[in-house]
């Protein structure tokens, strides 16, 4: 979890560009993954989560199921993580919901 962490820190972009590109163009997927990571990066894991279920809710099999891997990622990553804890089960609950 915390050498992902680090991955993630290290990949940290400006979001601007990306957020016009999908406003541009809200079908734009691989973007908004990347908007998750960069999220994540910043550690703004609501956004990143946010990000990545849009992903998943507008295309489930995008780049054989991206966002649900991206989230599942970012759970692992927060695992056992007590500040993190209720936002963690809250997009679990969402993403489950979603693929049910």
């Amino acid at each position: 979890a915390l050498r992902t962490r680090l991955e993630m820190a290290a990949n940290k972009v400006d979001t601007a560009p990306l957020q016009a590109k999908l406003a541009a163009n809200p079908d734009d997927h691989a973007s908004r993954i990347e908007l998750a990571r960069a999220h994540a990066a910043g550690g703004e894991y609501r956004e990143a989560f946010e990000a990545a279920l849009e992903v998943t809710r507008r295309d489930r099999d995008f780049d054989e199921q991206a966002g649900r891997k991206l989230l599942l990622q970012f759970f692992e990553m927060l695992a056992g993580n007590e500040q993190h804890k209720a936002l963690v089960r809250e997009f679990r609950r969402r993403l489950s919901s979603m693929l049910n």
